[in-house]
C-alpha cells in the first residue's frame, strides 16, 4: 500500500510538472530546477540553495561589470565621479 502511494505520488508529480512545463513559458533554467528539485527539501536546504544561486548570479554580475570596465577603459576614479554627480531631473516648484 505504501509503495503504491509512492508510485502514485511520483506519477502525479510527473504529470503536474509536465503540464506546468507545457503550459508555461519557463526558461530552460526554470525547467531544469523543477526537474532537479522534484524531491522534497527542508527549509534549511531551500535557504542554502537560494544562497548558492544568489552567489552564482552575484559572481556573474561582478564579471560582467569587470568586463564593461575593461572594454570602456574605466578605472575606479570614474565611480568616484559618478558618486559626486547630481544627475536627477531638477525639481520645478512653479505651477
Amino acid at each position: 500500500m505504501k509503495d503504491e502511494k509512492a508510485i502514485l505520488r511520483k506519477n502525479v508529480l510527473f504529470l503536474c510538472k509536465s503540464h506546468l512545463i507545457r503550459m508555461s513559458k519557463l526558461t530552460p533554467l526554470q525547467i531544469e530546477l523543477i526537474k532537479t528539485f522534484s524531491h522534497p527539501v527542508n527549509e534549511k536546504q531551500v535557504l542554502e540553495i537560494r544562497q548558492l544561486l544568489a552567489d552564482y548570479f552575484a559572481r556573474e554580475l561582478d564579471n560582467a561589470v569587470d568586463q564593461l570596465f575593461e572594454e570602456k577603459g574605466w578605472e575606479a576614479s570614474i565611480v568616484e565621479q559618478w558618486l559626486g554627480s547630481h544627475l536627477r531631473t531638477p525639481y520645478n516648484s512653479e505651477p
